[in-house]
């Protein structure tokens, strides 16, 4: 607020009482030469009663960070009639040979871009005291960030999906990610905008379901709001049988499925179907190490383990991945007289099954013939689906 230093300024508003630059009330600001401020009593409002009469050549600064600002002007006496007003705000020409009446104003509102630190106003060629200023109200803008582009979305295993976009702009706080399940409703936001943060390129997505589609969409934002979002982009996360080959540099087209390297007699996907992959009892730490480890009576990992139960029936007890874990394989307890010469092997549909749960992935499953037999034979046929 321009204005003498005898009077207060408003509440909200700093004073300039015509100084030259200094650091003052927070900021650093002033004019090129000292310039004289009135009060005046003839209007209801203090910002309009009081102003600055701007000398020949006259020129106010303010240090501001470069950026974007909103600046209003008010210009005036309230005591007397103007003529000549000339005022000129970063270059940009806001009001030239304005004159009124007295008691009325001018209030003008510009948007301007600051590009070297000063904030400037001067009067031009007017006259001196011509130019006669209330007041300035300077707001700065925070322009809303480009909206990002290419979005993409790359399964990389049956939990996660990675994705990549172009970071289209430069004044972003961060990005807000949203997911849905089919790409028109239920969208949820899955990252705030600290995570990705500012100038990020990529966020990998953890923790979902297998074998299930997902889409995503992102925007920029900042405290001046959000840009428009990208194109939505999808995929689905891989099955069990697409992350076992992905885990072990298998042939993404099952090629490598039934290949036994370990010189065991037990294919890939095999080990895959019954846990044979890992440290623990019955697994074996990788592919090519040996292992036809048979499953025990309580044990998690093996291949198919069969007994004769009390009534003389044939039991087969398994390792089983939980369909919730959407494995990409089915199993079943085929039975035959004769290994299946002349009696096809098939599934018992009088057989009784036992299912136990070992972890949220596997449960062991025992199948109990319901034939008593003279000779009996059993297995578990693995398909991949």
């Amino acid at each position: 607020n321009f204005q003498s230093g005898t009077t207060a300024p408003p509440a909200g508003w700093i004073i300039d009482h015509g100084s030259t630059r200094a650091a003052r009330n927070g900021l650093f600001y002033g004019w090129d030469v000292g310039q004289g401020g009135l009060n005046r009593t003839g209007n209801a409002s203090t910002i309009r009663n009081t102003l600055m009469r701007m000398g020949t050549g006259a020129r106010w600064q303010m240090s501001v960070p470069n950026g974007t600002y909103q600046v209003k002007a008010t210009l005036g006496d309230a005591a007397a009639a103007t003529s000549g007003m000339i005022l000129n705000v970063e270059g940009v020409n806001y009001l030239d040979r304005g004159a009124l009446p007295a008691n009325q104003f001018f209030d003008i509102t510009n948007i301007l871009t600051v590009t070297d630190g000063w904030l400037s106003v001067d009067n031009g060629t007017s006259a001196a005291s011509a130019t006669k200023i209330n007041a300035l109200e300077i707001t700065k803008l925070i322009l809303v960030p480009s909206a990002p582009s290419g979005l993409t979305a790359t399964a990389v295993s049956s939990s996660q999906i990675n994705l990549t976009w172009m970071d289209n702009a430069t004044n972003e706080a961060g990005f807000q990610i949203e997911r849905s399940p089919d790409g028109s409703t239920g969208w949820t936001q899955i990252a705030t905008p600290a995570t990705p943060a500012a100038n990020a390129i990529s966020f990998a997505d953890t923790g979902l379901s297998a074998g299930t589609a997902y889409y995503y969409r992102l925007r920029a934002t900042n405290g001046g709001g959000n840009s428009a979002y990208t194109i939505t982009a999808g995929t689905t996360t891989l099955n069990g049988v697409q992350s076992f080959r992905a885990a072990y540099g298998l042939a993404s087209d099952g090629s490598q499925d039934l290949a036994s390297p370990a010189g065991d007699g037990v294919s890939h996907i095999l080990k895959y179907a019954f846990n044979m992959l890992g440290s623990g009892p019955g697994q074996a730490s990788s592919l090519t190490t040996p292992n036809a480890a048979a499953l025990t009576t309580n044990g998690s990992a093996g291949l198919p383990m069969g007994l004769v139960d009390s009534n003389r029936k044939l039991q087969i007890t398994y390792i089983r991945r939980k369909a919730s874990t959407k494995p990409a394989i089915t199993y079943a307890a085929e039975f035959s007289n004769d290994l299946g010469l002349s009696d096809p092997w098939a599934v018992n549909g009088s057989a009784s099954e036992q299912i136990t749960s070992i972890d949220v992935t596997f449960e062991r499953v025992t199948v109990t013939d319901s034939v008593p037999p003279v000779k009996r034979f059993g297995h578990v046929r693995v398909t991949i689906d």
